[in-house]
């Protein structure tokens, strides 16, 4: 046993006392000298004390913190445990923090926890984690309704979405609509905008790390919802108490059995659509001394769907598409001041379309299968050199394969098939970063090496990351970070007139693989958790990046598509503000971003800068939260949220010229070749400015076993006619606009038990 006044070593877990889960990010702060360090993402910490340590507080939001005197520290591992259920607001920690949001000091890092994007107000009631992700200030959402995130001008397919560790390449519901993450099953996730930490990699623009929940290794215990769009359940208990615990979690959409059924009757089964979503997590997680192994499963799928019927003739479409993911996870503490964790996983994206066309003299048949597939594994290392320096390293290899298309056709008696070309990228990673930290400065610094064989072309690159954070005072804070990524393949859409879909492609041999640079500054203010202010400046650059403007929508089914895509240039720059202030009944946050986002071919424009795709000068999301009761046996909470942004970039015809019809059956063409659009180039107009008002309300009750959870609002309050589309209305001989979303009304209902 040490004494109070030696320096001795400490390393241990945090975890929830009712429940068992660990609890990442948790402080573990030393007194009088005020330093420390935070719980990893697995709820493990390792530190030296500072000689003359007297005590050690542990500290998590939303939990009643703890101290400990240095003489009571045993020589062994700690389990600590923190009660839920108070908040935190009678122990100084130094970081800048508030209650749920937490910005962090040294990089363009946000870190989300369950409570933050467990609230309702989602188009259809529903939760969802991308959509409280799209509010956050240097992140933009694309269409109206859609998942997709667009990272300081970046594209969706250049951020690197993870869940529990392994990578998810689909994360659309019902095109887009919900995300795949289904928050019940959540503990918490940290998107990084920059800075990202060396080692993470393989993406240009951002990092979205997410990681679910262990379950609770005390008690059976669960959940069901039923929202506009959906329904779900979520179970969990212990196998072996205090040993052993799994989880499970499901999702259904529901209006498509009612609608489809619906249809059927009116239409005496003749015309039949329908679109429907599930998905399932499971996971189970074994305690072993110290050690911890971990076995994660997804499943997620879409289906989209048309049948009708004639007396002559039947047709069938149906459009599917989805993730399976499942990994196995190992963490192990060698030493007090050495932990260790693996990782193996296989992800695997599909999209598949078939189509059916029967009538008495033929029938004939279309299929099509594109596949993108990754088999990985990691081995990190974080060695805590003493209280101020941590040292992390790891090596990580992948294998990831290309099928764009794999398509079978009958048409009136003939058989077709082709194969788009099968690609393979393999890539073995070394990364080494080192952090730095005591109560003045935060210096993150690493390194990540890359060797890659992608179709028998060897590539090698270094990839520098740096973070710096230096705290003026305890109220304020000055950052800075710069970072070199790589990617080595493409995300395209499936077609260039909007229908949703992606299909992945590697970076041809010829063509070197995309490279990214970004350098942030900031700084960070905040008093006495009342109060946060932040404040970031960036500037990136995108070398190598492809454009999609032109490939057609079999463009996946060709043998040449490499051919076909226009390589090219981009550049982005903004001032990012994030505000959020705390009052005794509620809270308010502002998200502000002021950017400018462009792109260059060699193509279009004669080699000019235009607009990028998702340029948005303006984007601002304001949000009132208030408490109208909060005690032990009644929550009640009223949310009004704002949401402007500059209208997106679209492509209009910039001169017409009269044309001709054809010699033949004028009648029967769909389109009026009476005027023939002239295009300057991509993105050369824009849609109207985008506005909306949602208002939801929510409020819980606790019951004698677990508690009933009501919420309901409007979407789009004031009825704003936001254009999805605009299209050209050949028999008004004139433009128009498509809203798909109005207001809307939506409730969910939850009980926990």
């Amino acid at each position: 046993m040490a004494n109070g006044y030696s320096q001795q070593k400490v390393n241990g877990y945090v975890l929830d006392i009712e429940t068992g889960e660990s609890l990442p990010g948790a402080n573990i702060i030393t007194y009088p000298w005020g330093t420390g360090t935070t719980t990893n993402q697995y709820g493990y910490f390792s530190m030296s004390l500072p000689n003359q340590t007297q005590k050690v507080t542990i500290s998590y939001i939303g939990y009643k913190p703890i101290e400990i005197s240095t003489s009571e520290l045993p020589d062994s591992t700690l389990i600590l445990f923190l009660e839920p259920g108070y908040i935190l607001n009678d122990v100084t920690v130094k970081t800048n923090t508030l209650q749920n949001f937490i910005a962090a000091p040294n990089s363009p890092t946000l870190k989300l926890r369950q409570s933050e994007f467990k609230q309702a107000g989602s188009i259809f009631g529903e939760p969802d984690l991308l959509k409280k992700i799209q509010t956050l200030p240097g992140i933009s959402q694309g269409k109206e309704g859609g998942s997709e995130i667009y990272v300081r001008g970046g594209h969706p397919g250049q951020n690197l979405i993870m869940l529990d560790g392994a990578p998810v390449y689909n994360i659309n519901h019902a095109f887009g609509l919900l995300s795949i993450f289904n928050v019940d099953a959540l503990k918490e996730a940290t998107i990084y905008k920059g800075g990202i930490p060396a080692r993470f990699g393989g993406r240009l623009s951002s990092v979205i790390d997410v990681w679910g929940r262990e379950g609770n290794e005390n008690k059976n215990q669960g959940s069901f919802f039923f929202s506009t769009i959906g329904a779900g359940l979520t179970l969990e208990g212990p196998v072996v108490k205090k040993k052993s615990t799994w989880l499970l979690s499901a999702r259904r959409s529901w209006p498509d059995l009612l609608y489809s059924g619906f249809q059927s009757l009116s239409s005496n089964g003749r015309f039949v659509p329908g679109i429907s979503f599930s998905d399932i997590t499971a996971r189970i997680n074994f305690k072993i001394g110290t050690d911890r192994l971990f076995l994660n499963l997804y499943h997620g799928k879409d289906n989209f769907f048309v049948r009708s019927e004639t007396a002559t003739n039947k047709t069938n479409y149906h459009l599917s598409w989805g993730n399976y993911l499942a990994s196995v996870g190992y963490t192990s503490v060698l030493s007090s001041d050495l932990f260790a964790h693996a990782l193996v996983y296989f992800s695997n994206y599909f999209d598949k379309e078939e189509s059916e066309n029967s009538s008495q003299a033929y029938n004939d048949y279309f299929e099509r299968l594109s596949l993108f597939r990754e088999l990985g594994t990691k081995l990190s290392l974080d060695w805590q050199i003493n209280t101020n320096l941590l040292i992390k390293t790891g090596i990580a290899g992948s294998y990831q394969r290309f099928r764009p298309a794999k398509t079978n056709q009958s048409l009136q008696g003939q058989y077709y098939s082709a194969n788009s070309p099968l690609s393979e990228i393999k890539t073995l990673n070394l990364y080494g970063e080192g952090i730095w930290s005591t109560e003045q400065w935060n210096l993150q610094a690493g390194i990540r090496t890359l060797g890659e064989k992608r179709d028998g072309k060897s590539i090698t690159a270094i990839l520098p990351r740096l973070s710096i954070g230096h705290n003026l005072s305890e109220q304020f804070a000055l950052k800075a970070s710069g970072m070199i990524t790589r990617q080595s393949f493409y995300v395209l859409s499936k077609s260039s007139s909007g229908w949703p879909g992606y299909f992945y492609v590697p970076a041809p041999p010829h063509i070197d693989s995309s490279l990214g640079k970004d350098l942030s500054v900031g700084f960070n203010v905040s008093s006495n958790r009342k109060w946060n202010i932040d404040v970031q400046g960036y500037i990136r650059q995108y070398k190598n990046i492809a454009a999609s403007y032109e490939i057609p929508s079999d463009a996946f089914a060709q043998i040449d598509w490499a051919e076909k895509i226009k390589i090219g240039d981009g550049r982005s720059s903004g001032l990012e503000f994030l505000g959020e202030y705390n009052y005794p009944f509620g809270a308010l946050k502002l998200a502000y971003t002021l950017s400018r986002t462009q792109v260059k071919y060699n193509e279009y424009y004669d080699g000019q800068w235009f607009n990028g795709d998702y340029d948005r000068r303006h984007d601002l999301h304001l949000n009132l939260l208030f408490n109208l009761r909060d005690d032990v046996a009644r929550k009640r909470q009223l949310s009004v949220n704002f949401y402007y942004r500059t209208g997106q970039p679209m492509t209009l015809p910039s001169a017409e010229a009269t044309g001709l019809y054809p010699p033949v059956h004028q009648p029967s063409y769909w389109h009026n070749f009476s005027f023939i659009g002239h295009y300057s180039g991509p993105n050369n107009a824009r849609m109207p400015d985008y506005h909306r008002l949602d208002i939801s309300y929510e409020t819980t009750k606790k019951k004698k076993h677990g508690a009933r959870t009501l919420s309901f609002g409007l979407y789009n309050a004031y009825n704003r006619q936001n254009p999805y589309l605009i299209y050209f209305d050949n028999n008004d001989n004139s433009y128009k606009q498509l809203t798909l979303f109005p207001v809307m009304p939506f409730i969910m209902w939850k009980r926990t038990f």
